[in-house]
């Protein structure tokens, strides 16, 4: 193999050059070697691969220790030892030698000695050897029982045996997005004493190929003992091999020096930057400029926060990077992320993660300096929404992206201080089958007593009518006849025309008995808005008076085979034989997002069946009518009055399913004017990444949540 002249140049390097090797990195090559990776960074990218670390051949800055000839091992008495500093001379004879008693030295550490000792970024290690040979003086004639590496297993055997070849194999796979094909690369090594000349390695390939080439090295001079630095580059198909999703790095080098009488080795290295040969200004640390302030969160609010330009100041100008962990060295909480290329952190606490956090920053400017401070970040309890009575208010809840995290939003409602608070709007849903017909004159005689009690107790009183009977088919109903559904008169404030259209009920006929009640109360639930004109901030009510039980689904499809479902809209399909009778899901669903109370005036024989109804619906409540309805006026009220102390919590419009639970959900038997609280748990349930979601106090008020799901950098 054609070999490369050797090229030397002055040697005076200070530790600042060495400690870059440790910096954050750029994905390629940069020809300031004083400040390598100063390009473009990517995150996590791979800089270097190293066997040993740097720590001045196991000496750290060499305190006390003197060169062979005569001065400080350690030239400018700063850092570790490092090109342009000495390996010392332990024995005080003017000279490094292993010879008759020499400076023997063997500062490994335990994991060097096992031999797979590495330390670098951006990379995975698959094994890579040859750490035994670092912070170790390596040689032909070696005292070993008077050195402090005696009784430790020495590379290659007896030391009389020494080797002549250190070997240090690279295996070890990067990521393909942290390291572009045909990035730069270099084989770099820091090495003490070394003498011989030209410098030989013999480069191994993963498929077996051999090459012999000479390092570039900084300047020996004439002083016994110099520390070196020395780089070769390598081609990049020479180290990786394509693996699909990752490069798998390989390669062998053998360090060629048979008559080297001494030798050491800090460490030996690929990386994407060569080791600089030259002197480099002294570098000045980070400093911290301005103490970073105190910052606060809550559960349902997203954490962003950025490090401010002001926390730190670089004397040199250099790009700072930052990291961070809590005061003590643990890491962040699960919760709470940091990206150190922006300096933001950012996260979404939950239940169980209020505290007070002590973080650690530390600014560090690409070669060796560092500093850092402290802030205090408290996560406080989250004081929740509170719903004014009739009123609805709209806030915002971030919660985690973490499927196994919740997060409690408090809820506090004012009930009404009274039925008056509110304004009130009033549909009259009547049976009008025949088995009501001792009860109508009585409805039609008591409306203005109706009109004037409900006036008085609230002015702003809206009155409506709907009507039912049952589908218009035997054995149901009467084909012509029956109806399952009719809106009589939308909510008005006019009480004659209310008057007027309970005094033209006429009554029909249902041939079975129960009747369509449950259906004419989905119907008035769907057409609320548009045509019904429920009011928004008014108590939306719907009285259904009957005497009779009611047909859910399944009764009429029994009947008729073929007969679909009811698809719970507001099309009365060919009067109601069209589709089945709705289910008390359905209606539940309706009343919900309609945000109506039902109240059932109901004969004795039927209050066990709707008091069982109301249970399913969840809401509601059910008053006994006398067999002619005289006591309609008394019920109604004791109806109001027993919506206006009973109040059910759900949810509406929870597209994504976050909402985990409301505890409670039901209150019985408040008294007017109480704030209530419930508690509504939220947990991502993997889908979507925001949703709009109700939780409404029926009858009451409405807190509307734009929740949001994690936080971005």
């Amino acid at each position: 193999m054609m070999k490369k002249k050797l090229v030397t140049v002055l040697l005076l390097l200070l530790l600042g050059c060495l400690s870059m090797l440790i910096a954050p990195v750029s994905v390629r090559a940069d020809d300031n070697q004083c400040k390598p990776g100063t390009g473009i960074p990517v995150p996590g990218a791979f800089r270097v691969i190293r066997i040993g670390d740097v720590d001045g051949f196991g000496f750290g800055d060499g305190s006390g220790l003197t060169a062979a000839y005569g001065g400080p091992a350690n030239q400018d008495g700063k850092n570790i030892l490092t090109t342009g500093d000495f390996v010392p001379d332990l024995n005080g004879d003017g000279k490094i030698s292993n010879r008759d008693k020499g400076d023997p030295f063997g500062n490994r550490s335990d994991a060097e000695i096992a031999g797979n000792f590495t330390t670098g970024i951006g990379f995975t290690d698959l094994g890579s050897k040859g750490s035994e040979y670092t912070d170790l003086s390596l040689a032909r004639a070696f005292v070993y029982e008077t050195s402090p590496t005696f009784g430790k297993p020495f590379p290659g055997g007896h030391p009389n045996k020494l080797p002549y070849k250190p070997t240090f194999e690279f295996n070890f796979t990067v990521e393909k997005d942290k390291l572009p094909a045909d990035t730069p690369l270099f084989l770099n090594v820091m090495v003490g004493d070394y003498d011989v000349k030209p410098a030989e390695v013999i480069i191994t390939s993963a498929d077996g190929t051999a090459e012999t080439q000479e390092l570039t090295a900084s300047a020996k001079g004439k002083k016994d003992g110099r520390i070196q630095a020395a780089f070769i580059p390598l081609e990049f198909a020479r180290v990786f091999s394509d693996r699909g999703a990752f490069w798998q790095g390989s390669l062998k080098v053998e360090f060629n020096a048979p008559k080297e009488p001494y030798l050491a080795f800090d460490f030996v290295e690929i990386g994407t930057n060569k080791i600089p040969l030259v002197p480099c200004a002294t570098n000045k640390p980070p400093e911290v400029d301005k103490s970073i302030p105190e910052q606060s969160v809550t559960p349902c609010n997203g954490f962003s926060f950025t490090i401010p330009d002001e926390a730190f100041n670089d004397p040199d100008g250099d790009p700072l990077a930052y990291t961070a962990t809590l005061e003590n060295g643990d890491p962040l909480p699960s919760w709470l992320q940091f990206n150190g290329g922006t300096g933001t952190f950012s996260g979404v606490p939950g239940d169980g993660d209020e505290g007070t956090f002590s973080i650690k920053v530390t600014a560090t400017d690409g070669v060796s300096g560092e500093a850092n401070t402290t802030f205090i970040l408290k996560v406080q309890p989250f004081a929740g929404f509170v719903v004014p009575s009739g009123g609805s208010v709209t806030g915002t809840c971030t919660i985690p992206p973490d499927t196994g995290k919740t997060t409690t939003v408090p809820v506090k409602i004012t009930t009404p201080e009274s039925a008056g608070t509110l304004p009130l709007d009033v549909m009259l849903t009547q049976d009008l089958t025949a088995s009501y017909s001792d009860d109508l004159p009585v409805l039609k005689r008591v409306v203005p007593s109706l009109i004037s009690s409900l006036q008085s107790k609230q002015p702003d009183t809206t009155f409506g009518v709907a009507t039912f009977m049952d589908k218009p088919v035997l054995p149901l109903g009467k084909p012509g006849v029956s109806y399952v559904y009719k809106t009589d008169l939308p909510l008005t404030p006019n009480a004659a025309q209310f008057q007027a259209t309970v005094d033209a009920f006429t009554i029909g006929r249902g041939q079975d008995l129960p009747e369509s009640s449950l259906e004419a109360l989905l119907q008035v639930a769907v057409r609320a808005n548009a045509e019904l004109g429920f009011r928004k901030g008014a108590r939306h009510t719907a009285i259904v008076s009957t005497d009779a039980a009611y047909h859910q689904a399944g009764d009429y499809a029994r009947l008729r085979a073929g007969i679909p479902a009811n698809n719970g809209d507001a099309v009365l399909d060919g009067n109601g034989l069209g589709e089945d009778y709705p289910s008390v899901p359905q209606v539940k669903a309706a009343l919900e997002k309609a945000n109506i109370v039902p109240i059932f005036l109901v004969t004795n024989p039927q209050l066990r069946t709707y008091q069982n109804l109301v249970a399913q619906l969840g809401v509601g409540t059910v008053v006994g009518l006398s067999a002619n309805s005289s006591n309609l006026v008394a019920a109604i009220e004791q109806g109001l009055e027993n919506v206006n102390r009973d109040f059910t919590i759900v949810v509406v419009d929870d597209d994504f399913g976050y909402v985990l639970s409301i505890d409670p959900n039901q209150f019985k038997g408040v008294l007017p004017g109480t704030e209530l609280t419930v508690n509504v748990k939220l947990r991502y349930s993997g889908r979507g990444n925001g949703d709009t979601i109700i939780i409404r106090a029926l009858g009451t008020g409405d807190l509307i949540i734009d929740t949001k799901v994690g936080v971005l950098f």
